[in-house]
């Protein structure tokens, strides 16, 4: 072979790499790295941060460590799983998010999500550790629609998006999201725990068809910024969450 054919193949050799996702392991070894390098401002579709009124990269201002329980109820048989969540809250109203699963005080990092004012995720990545390398996360790619009401979670107020989803799993697809807030109430009367006022998010996801598919109800604690899911209900399978603890680290200036 020639200096230029090695050339040439070196370049094609080097841009397969390029395209390749990282390894599970180095992931686990450094998720603080690759959540900073993949959830983020810069991962999101141009035409998803115009559509959204334009973004800016921000800056961590708190973690919050949240400790709960999901109970899945499916044909009638309740199980339950111990999750622990730290939600990194920008100033930008975006939230990085890494979910772990928790046997026998053994974690087991299970999800990433770049969430968008605890209303959606414009970035979901479902680890699966039994393989070799990440699998090229859940995105939404651009918008049919989107509220005009953006900005912090207020309450009685009505969120109305369409927008397309790219999944390596299932491929792309068109997704539909209304959600609406009620009135502002002690966030303690829901769980001693928060404090603060809370709203509850009410969300219908839609098909293509405009069915809903799936019926959400999330938490939105305003003191702190964010959104926890309280239960989802399916066709065949509904989840509840229930919160056992909260511990919340302010950045330092």
């Amino acid at each position: 072979m020639n200096k230029q054919c090695a050339l040439v193949a070196c370049a094609v050799l080097l841009s397969g790499c390029a395209t390749q996702q990282p390894l599970v392991k180095d992931v686990l070894a450094n998720d603080d790295r690759y959540m900073q390098d993949n959830l983020s401002v810069q991962n999101v579709p141009q035409d998803v941060q115009l559509a959204l009124g334009g973004m800016v990269e921000g800056n961590v201002i708190r973690t919050v460590d949240i400790e709960k329980t999901m109970i899945n109820i499916e044909d009638g048989k309740e199980s339950a799983f111990a999750k622990e969540e730290t939600v990194y809250v920008l100033d930008n109203g975006l939230t990085r998010a890494v979910i772990k699963d928790v046997n026998n005080d053994i974690h087991f990092l299970s999800e990433y999500t770049l969430g968008y004012y605890g209303l959606f995720d414009l970035i979901y990545h479902d680890l699966i550790t039994s393989r070799e390398r990440m699998e090229p996360p859940k995105t939404i790619t651009s918008f049919s629609e989107s509220s005009s009401s953006l900005g912090k979670i207020s309450e009685n107020t009505e969120y109305t998006f369409r927008y397309r989803v790219a999944s390596h799993q299932v491929g792309s697809y068109e997704e539909g999201l209304r959600c609406s807030t009620g009135d502002a109430f002690p966030a303690s009367e829901y769980n001693p725990l928060f404090s603060g006022n809370a709203l509850y998010i009410d969300c219908n996801y839609t098909g293509t068809n405009d069915q809903i598919w799936l019926k959400t109800r999330s938490i939105y604690l305003a003191e702190l910024d964010i959104a926890q899911k309280i239960s989802t209900s399916a066709s065949k399978r509904k989840r509840e969450w229930r919160f056992t603890n909260i511990r919340v680290q302010p950045m330092a200036d």
